[in-house]
Order: C-alpha cells, then sequence, then structure tokens
C-alpha cells in the first residue's frame, strides 16, 4: 500500500511540454501541479509569499507614511482603507493578474531547466555511444 501511494506521488523524470505548463500555471490551484511537476513547488510557495508580504508592506508603508505626513488620526485611517481595498474586488483582479504573470514566468523558466537536464542527458549517452562506435 505505502509503496503504491510513493509511486504516484514521485515526480516522473521526463520533459514536460513548456504549452501545457504555461496554461497550467495560469489556473489558480492548479499552478501548484506545474510547480510539481518540474520538483519547484516549495521554491514556489516561498517565493510567491515573500513576494505577497512584500508588496503588502510597501503599499501599507507608503499609505501610512503619507497620512502621518497629514496627521495621526488620518493614519489610523489610512490602515482601515488599506484592510478595505485588499478585501476589495479591484485587488483581487490585480493580484490574479500580477500571480498569472509571475507563475508563467517562473514556471518557464523552470521548465526549460528542466528540459534541459534531460538534453544534456541525451547528448552525453549519444557521445558515449558514438565513442565506442
Amino acid at each position: 500500500m505505502c509503496k503504491n501511494i510513493r509511486k504516484l506521488l514521485l515526480v516522473k523524470q521526463e520533459p514536460v511540454n513548456l504549452k501545457h505548463q504555461t496554461w497550467l500555471s495560469i489556473i489558480p490551484y492548479v499552478e501548484l501541479y506545474a510547480f510539481y511537476r518540474i520538483q519547484k513547488l516549495r521554491r514556489y510557495i516561498l517565493n510567491i509569499i515573500s513576494i505577497f508580504i512584500t508588496i503588502y508592506l510597501v503599499a501599507f508603508g507608503i499609505r501610512l507614511g503619507v497620512a502621518l505626513v497629514d496627521s495621526l488620526e488620518s493614519a489610523a485611517s489610512a490602515y482601515v482603507d488599506m484592510i478595505k481595498f485588499t478585501e476589495s474586488m479591484p485587488a483581487y483582479v490585480i493580484s490574479l493578474i500580477g500571480t498569472a504573470l509571475i507563475n508563467i514566468y517562473l514556471v518557464r523558466k523552470w521548465s526549460k531547466k528542466w528540459n534541459k537536464q534531460f538534453e544534456d542527458n541525451t547528448k552525453q549517452i549519444n557521445s558515449q555511444e558514438n565513442v565506442e562506435n
């Protein structure tokens, strides 16, 4: 039973199709599978989390800085406005588009690297066969 589960979870050691990977990376939550296929899921999750935290902190810092110039009361209202904005539909759409663009870039970059390791192995095997002949 355990061996069957392990076989299911193992990544196939074969090249991936860049077009399929790109399409998978656009669809929310399915992008996790695209990164799993090239063994970059952990790195992807860490990258996305750090990017969102950085964007949120920078945006909040800018809003808070502007509000502090005005007064302390406006600083509190800026915090409330920031929370309202992050829960709004435009923020959701912007984050979806931004995440999709980041996903496309990362999955294409890492998939090319993943495929290259198989090309290198094939070249190495072919060169060994030529030497033997």
